[in-house]
């Protein structure tokens, strides 16, 4: 041995960590691993359910209520995608106004009843 790490370090037979620990603490947290591994392989656990229920707890702090709620919008709604525009700089790209608010209003009413078919059902 060093003589000059002689007292540094844990002393022989002092108690660590898990000898602290009673063996029926950690029994129970064993236990409860278990428990945990058989709900996650479970085929009636949905992992979306549980993310919305994360989402509505106001319990739950508010950045990980918003990461859920980004989480799930995945699934409900497609991704934004680029629109490339072509055309010379400054030239006046046609639209028409009468298209624009039908094709808005069919947007909508395909929105509400998608919502109100999953308020009901």
């Amino acid at each position: 041995m060093n003589p000059g790490n002689k007292g540094k370090g844990r002393p022989r037979g002092s108690p660590n960590k898990r000898s602290l620990v009673g063996p029926g603490v950690l029994a129970a947290c064993a236990e409860r691993l278990r428990k945990l591994k058989k709900l996650a392989t479970d085929d009636s656990c949905d992992p979306l359910e549980n993310m919305l229920i994360i989402a509505l707890d106001p319990g739950t702090p508010l950045e990980v209520r918003c990461s859920m709620w980004k989480e799930l919008a995945q699934y409900c709604y497609p991704k934004r995608r680029a629109i490339e525009v072509s055309g010379s700089v400054g030239s006046v790209i046609p639209l028409s106004t009468a298209e624009s608010i039908a094709a808005i209003d069919a947007a909508l009413e395909k929105r509400a009843k998608r919502k109100s078919k999953t308020m009901t059902g």
